[in-house]
Order: structure tokens, then C-alpha cells, then sequence
């Protein structure tokens, strides 16, 4: 139990740390009336043996020892006037001595006032009894004091006054308790207060923790500057630093292996080698480098969804027009027969025996290079149904229907072409692949997005995602939003989003912004125009792609009728 539940056991305001008897029944402080005494004895006692089966047996012993004390004080004429001294209630002149105390030795005897003289009169002479009320209740002689070996004197008897009789309270059963608790505490009320044990405050080991991370945060900074200085005196290179899955890895890349493959130059013999010419296709594209993936249209258009790829599974060499011709090219020819010349001399003449004589054997000339096969000629239903794709792939192209693209272009891997359909033919695969090249970065751009994103279109315009599909892009702007499929974007989006998928200033990807932008079913005539611009004033070379001949081709579907 608490002190403040303690003091309510006994009515005491909160806060008390050492009651007067007055407080621990209730009274005002000072009070005479033996009555109102004796009754709020009575009543505190009831409360305190009603709270007895309820309150912590340690405090309620506590409560009651308080009572005990309080009530021995209060009837108690003398300890009683030395409490009333402390409320004013009395003069400390008035206090008699205690009974059975020996007189003091050194006081003088009393001397009687001369005859005349004036006597003070008390003015509450005819309020209080000539009696002490509590005289036939009170025992004689402090109960609680020791005996004390020095001779007691004579009590004086009082004088015979009709004695007010005071009821005296009549103990219940359950006042036991609370002579018991009275008898074990033999010091006075006015005793100095118990004293409260504090314990002693433990120490506590000190945490280790603390020591445990500086040694490991020193070791982490003593590893890092030992790394630094590695890189400064190694150089192993470029150093790139990824995060992935909450994780951090430190790469290096030795760049003077890229630097000196990059600088070495390519054998003149490998640019003039004459290439394979096909029977039925002509001349055969160079083949693909490795690693060029990346920045050919082609190789990336299969990945597309939707319908919009497939086109990446031909061959480089049978679908590149600017190296298909009828013909070998006779200045490669020519090349090969000056390299292979000497080889062959080398291998197949034999130095002639000298013979006596000024004349001296001509060199032997070399042979001429054999010429190329003849093409087969085409039935004309073969003919016919190579004007059929390319018609198809004509409307495909106008149309911006992808799936149609997909399925013309897969019928042109098995389809052969006249030399004169093939000239005609190269271009619209080309246009086909770089647009649908194009589309397919514009998917990945969209993929790259995440909800509630934004990003800049222009310097003035914002935008920001609200929601992505697999063919639909969902953007908020001006307090509006919109919902665009991937053909019904506008050209300055388009461009933006694919541009978070393509590599920047990439002639491929130039070339094929422009083919996407000329065909795409949301331009318009002032796009077109300019992407055709753009393709003719093209000097980069783009790989499997000719731009000129491409922007050729695009004015003809334009200015043809649909």
C-alpha cells in the first residue's frame, strides 16, 4: 500500500509526513470539548477496525500505533496542555508540573503578595470548571515514563468539587488490535520521525558495447585508407561502385585492354576482302561484331511485346539493301587479285635455270579472278509473290501495323527477290526495323517508370505517373490526367520515354527516332517532313542501314496515295 492510501485510512490530507493527534482524529487544532474529543476517538477507530480486513497489515499497524499515540496525548491532561502550548491555546507559564515529579531544588519559595496590592484576574476563571473533566479517566502519573529513583512527593489532595462525569469510551472486541500495537511502541508521539532506509545505489557494470563498435568503426576506416592508398599506387583502373539488393560492390576495370583494342587498327585487307555472293540474294551484309548488339536495331526488335518484334531473327546479311546487288563489285575484285596475286606466284613458280644469254624470262602474270555466278532466273510465280510482300509490307508500314510488319517480314526470309525487287524491298525492312526498334524502346522506357514518379517532358512541363500497362501510359499534368496507348503518345513524350531506354547521340538511335516519328500514327505532317530532314542530312554510318536510301523511301509511301 502507498503512503497516500495510508493517509486515507485515517482521513489525513495528502502530503502528511508526521500528523498531530488533532489531525489523526479530525480536529481543529486546539480543540477543549472533551465530547467532540472522545467522539471523533470513537468514530476514527470504527474506520480504522472496518479498513482492517482490507488494508496492508504493515500500514494499517502503522495507522494504528498513530491512533494509540493520539488518543494517550489527548487524554493526557499534561501532555495535552504541552500540545495546546504549541496552538496557543494556554500560556507555558500555566503548564503544572507532572505528577509524582520532584520539586525543583533551586526554585525559591513562593511569597505571597502584600496586603493591597493589585491581583491580575484570569478572564476565564468563571468559563472553565473548577475540576479537570478527565481527572476520574486519566490515570495518575505518566504511563509511559520510567521510574525515577529520586523520593516522589505528596500528592496534594484537590479540593472536594462535584466532578463532571465524562463517558469514557467503551472498548469493542476490536480495540485489541490497537492495545497491542500500542504496547510494542514505548517511545513518545513526539519522537523524531522514522527515518526512511535508502538503499544503496549499485553499481553497474559498465557495457562493453560501446568499446566493441569503436575498435570495429577504427578497423572499417584504417581498411578504407589502406584500400585508397592501393588504388593510388596500383591504379587498377576504373573503379565502379554498384548497389543492388541493399548491397554495395566494388569493381574495377582495366580500361588500357579496351584503350589498345579500341586503338588498333583494322588490316586494309579486311576492309577490300570480297565478300560471299548468294545465288538467289546477291551480295551478303557483313557480319554482325560481337558486342554491337546493343546499338543494332535489329538484334533488339524480337524483344518487343505485343506484336511489335520478330523482326530481329533475320539475318544481317539477308536483309541489309545497300550490299545486295546482282553483281560482284569489281573494284573489290580487283583488290582480292592484287593480294592474291603474289601468294599465288609464291606458292606456284619455279625460279627458271639460268641460261647463257642476254635475253631473260618475262615474270609470269597473274591469272584472272574467276567471275561471279550467274543469278538463276525466277519463275514468275516466285516473281509474283515477291511483288505481293512488298506490297504488304508497303501497307504494313503506312498502316503502323506492327503485327502485319511481323508477319511480312518473317515471309521475306523465305521469299527470293529479283535484283530489281530486292533494290525496291531492302528499304521497307529497314524502315521496319528501326521504327519497330524505336516502339520497342519506348515499352522498355514505360517498364523503367514506377508509380507516382515524375519527370520533365520539356522545361516547362512536368509530369507524373499515375498508372502503367503493358500497351498504356496514365500521366497527371496542369491538375488533369490523361491516358495514353503506346501509338497515341504524343511525339515529345515518345521521345522522352524512350530515351530512359536508349543510349544517347547513338546514330542507330537516331535513325530510328526519325523512321518512328515519320510512320508513327500520332504524327503528323510536320514531324514526318522533319524526321525525313533529318535521315537525308545523316553522315554517320548506321549499321545494317542506309538513311539516305531510307529517306527515299519514306517520301514515296508518303506521296503515294493510301
Amino acid at each position: 500500500m502507498s503512503a497516500n492510501e495510508m493517509l486515507d485510512l485515517l482521513s489525513l490530507p495528502s502530503g502528511t509526513q508526521n500528523p498531530h493527534p488533532y489531525q489523526v482524529f479530525s480536529l481543529v487544532g486546539g480543540e477543549q470539548d472533551a465530547e467532540v474529543i472522545n467522539a471523533a476517538i470513537k468514530k476514527t477507530i470504527r474506520k480504522l477496525q472496518d479498513a482492517k480486513g482490507t488494508a496492508d497489515p504493515a500500514d494499517w499497524k502503522r495507522a494504528a500505533k498513530w491512533v494509540q499515540q493520539s488518543r494517550d496525548i489527548l487524554l493526557d491532561p499534561v501532555k495535552k496542555k504541552e500540545l495546546d502550548v504549541r496552538f496557543g491555546v494556554i500560556e507555558l507559564e500555566e503548564l503544572p508540573p507532572p505528577p509524582g515529579a520532584a520539586a525543583p531544588i533551586s526554585a525559591p519559595a513562593a511569597v505571597p503578595p502584600p496586603p493591597g496590592a493589585a491581583v491580575k484576574a484570569d478572564p476565564l476563571v468563571g468559563l472553565l470548571p473548577k475540576a479537570d473533566p478527565l481527572a476520574a479517566l486519566l490515570p495518575q502519573g505518566n504511563p509511559l515514563a520510567a521510574a525515577s529513583p529520586v523520593a516522589a512527593t505528596p500528592v496534594i489532595e484537590m479540593p472536594a468539587v462535584p466532578v463532571v462525569p465524562v463517558p469514557a469510551a467503551n472498548p469493542s472486541p476490536g480495540n485489541d488490535g490497537l492495545a497491542a500495537a500500542g504496547n510494542h511502541e514505548a517511545a513518545s508521539f513526539a519522537a523524531a520521525p522514522v527515518a526512511i532506509k535508502k538503499k544503496a545505489p549499485k553499481r553497474r557494470r559498465k557495457s562493453r558495447t560501446g568499446l566493441y563498435v569503436s575498435m570495429i568503426f577504427g578497423l572499417a576506416m584504417i581498411a578504407m585508407i589502406g584500400a585508397l592508398v592501393w588504388v593510388i599506387n596500383v591504379k587498377p583502373g576504373t573503379i565502379a561502385i554498384t548497389a543492388k539488393d541493399g548491397s554495395f560492390t566494388v569493381s574495377t576495370d582495366q580500361g588500357s585492354d579496351k584503350s589498345l583494342q579500341a586503338e588498333t587498327p583494322r588490316s586494309p585487307s579486311q576492309g577490300n576482302r570480297s565478300r560471299a555472293v548468294d545465288p538467289i540474294m546477291g551480295s551478303l551484309a557483313p557480319a554482325t561484331r560481337n558486342g554491337s548488339g546493343s546499338n543494332n536495331p535489329r538484334g533488339s526488335f524480337g524483344d518487343t511485346q505485343g506484336g511489335m518484334g520478330g523482326l530481329g531473327g533475320m539475318d544481317a546479311g539477308d536483309s541489309n539493301p545497300m550490299e545486295m546487288s546482282p553483281e560482284p563489285n569489281a573494284t573489290n575484285d580487283r583488290d582480292d587479285a592484287e593480294v592474291s596475286s603474289p601468294m599465288e606466284s609464291m606458292e606456284t613458280t619455279v625460279p627458271a635455270p639460268t641460261t647463257p644469254g642476254p635475253a631473260m624470262t618475262p615474270p609470269d602474270t597473274p591469272e584472272p579472278a574467276p567471275a561471279a555466278p550467274s543469278v538463276p532466273e525466277l519463275s514468275e510465280e516466285m516473281v509474283a509473290k515477291g511483288e505481293e510482300l512488298i506490297a504488304k509490307a508497303r501497307t504494313a508500314i503506312k498502316s503502323s501495323d506492327w503485327k502485319q510488319i511481323k508477319a511480312v517480314h518473317d515471309a521475306a526470309a523465305d521469299t527470293a527477290f529479283t535484283p530489281e525487287q530486292q533494290m525496291r524491298a531492302g528499304p521497307l525492312l529497314e524502315i521496319a526495323d528501326l521504327a519497330s526498334y524505336y516502339r520497342g524502346a519506348i515499352e522498355r522506357g514505360v517498364g523503367t517508370l514506377d508509380t507516382g514518379s515524375d519527370f520533365e517532358v520539356t522545361e516547362n512541363l512536368r509530369v507524373i505517373v499515375v498508372e502503367k500497362g503493358p500497351d498504356r501510359l496514365v500521366i497527371r499534368f496542369n491538375a488533369k490526367i490523361k491516358e495514353y496507348a503506346f501509338d497515341e503518345l504524343p511525339p515529345r513524350l515518345a521521345e522522352k520515354v524512350a530515351s530512359f531506354a536508349l543510349k544517347e547521340g547513338d546514330p542507330a538511335v537516331i535513325a530510328s527516332q526519325a523512321v518512328y516519328q515519320a510512320i508513327a500514327p500520332n504524327s503528323n505532317d510536320a514531324y514526318r517532313q522533319a524526321a525525313i530532314q533529318t535521315l537525308e542530312a545523316m553522315t554517320a554510318e548506321v549499321e545494317g542501314a542506309s538513311p539516305k536510301q531510307i529517306a527515299v523511301a519514306l517520301r514515296d509511301l508518303l506521296a503515294s496515295s493510301p
